[in-house]
């Protein structure tokens, strides 16, 4: 099981925590990459950690539907039901080319407008990671 802490932990990682502690705690990554920004991925089976570039510092973490996950000790849906839900706890859900960012609350979903439910992902992240393109967002609403 997944226990995501929005701006705080995933299974005792901290956001902003170094990769050598994540390998610590989960081993080595089934895939190590870099994305266009420069960012480092890890994926293991059931999650992916997000590392800024410059410090190999946690700054996001996601993970896939269907596995078992827990957000702030409450088991999450997966179904489109379960994620509107979030959405109306957060207030005030913000759209970016595809994903949805909760700041009230501290996750993002991506997969969740359109798409194959295997598709979805939901994950936490450091409070400044999304700030910057806050301004290009647009309010989202999940039907």
């Amino acid at each position: 099981m997944i226990q995501l802490i929005p701006y705080r932990s995933v299974n005792g990682l901290l956001l902003g925590d170094y990769v050598d502690r994540a390998k610590e705690l989960f081993g080595d990554p089934v895939v190590e990459r870099r994305d266009g920004s420069g960012n480092l991925i890890e994926q293991y089976r059931s999650l992916i950690l997000v590392f800024q570039k410059e410090t190999l510092r946690l700054q996001e973490c996601e993970v896939q539907c269907g596995v078992k996950t827990q957000v702030n000790g409450r088991d999450l849906d997966w179904s489109l039901p379960g994620l509107k839900a979030l959405c109306e706890e957060d207030g005030d859900p913000q759209e970016y080319y595809g994903s949805v960012i909760l700041f009230k609350i501290g996750i993002v979903m991506s997969g969740v407008g359109e798409g194959a439910e295997s598709d979805r992902t939901i994950g936490i992240f450091l409070r400044d990671v999304w700030a910057d393109l806050r301004p290009k967002m647009k309010p989202f609403t999940l039907s």
